[in-house]
């Protein structure tokens, strides 16, 4: 009899038509992604903020994006704010969801609406995170690695699941951290990585799928090479 491990499920995972961005802090990440959406034709249908201090409930708007406040509990999961997230997210037909500088943990519900098929455990959601996963997850980052002396540090570009930062790994930037940096001389440099990373992985899916494969119910998600890849307008990406 032929197991299963001789015969996994692949897949493709391909970006939605539609997808939103979804922040809570400054929003350069989540900008990044607007602009570099807007320059390949691809912007985000709309950009969801769960802080109404956010910078980007003016700037979402210039950029003609759909943009909502939707307030949210600080602590804990927030049943009622995922509600009113997923009724947005089917107004605008939304099924992949970006996170970028978003502060809170998703409940296993509202991750459902993002499930990919039948597929325990895949969902359309991804995340950038400020560290070298599986190192230091949670808050703070770059400043576990610049206060434990990491000689190498960097960020994380993930697919969610119901762990707190443990998804699929899509992509690591890893840097070197320099004789005399200072912690903001590594955040400062860590930001732009991340940007530019955000706006790579975005570029790729419009063009190339994620490769999975679910064998002996685990779940392996090729990762993605963005080292080498340049960033393009509309023009050169549908030439």
């Amino acid at each position: 009899m032929t197991s299963k491990s001789e015969n996994p499920d692949k897949g493709k995972l391909y970006l939605s038509p539609s997808f939103a961005i979804m922040a809570s802090g400054t929003g350069t990440n989540a900008l990044a992604l607007i602009d570099h959406g807007i320059e390949i034709g691809r912007p985000p249908a709309c950009l969801i903020v769960n802080r109404e201090d956010s910078p980007l409930l003016k700037t979402g708007p210039e950029r003609s994006i759909p943009t909502f406040y939707v307030p949210a509990k600080k602590t804990g999961i927030d049943e009622e704010f995922e509600k009113k997230v997923i009724e947005i997210c089917k107004r605008y037909s939304v099924s992949t969801l970006f996170l970028a500088g978003f502060m809170k943990i998703l409940g296993p519900n509202f991750l459902e609406y993002f499930k990919v098929d039948e597929h325990q455990g895949l969902f359309r959601v991804i995340n950038i995170h400020p560290s070298l996963l599986p190192k230091y997850p949670g808050l703070g980052g770059y400043e576990k690695a610049y206060n434990e002396g990491d000689r190498e540090f960097g960020h994380t570009l993930h697919l969610v699941n119901t762990g707190v930062d443990e998804g699929p790994i899509l992509y690591q930037k890893i840097m070197k951290r320099e004789d005399g940096d200072t912690l903001e001389d590594m955040m400062n440099r860590g930001k732009k990585e991340e940007n530019l990373s955000y706006q790579k992985l975005l570029q790729y899916l419009t063009k190339e799928p994620l490769e999975y494969v679910i064998e002996d119910h685990s779940l392996f998600v090729k990762r993605v090479d963005l080292d080498q890849m340049t960033l393009i307008n509309y023009g050169e990406l549908y030439e």
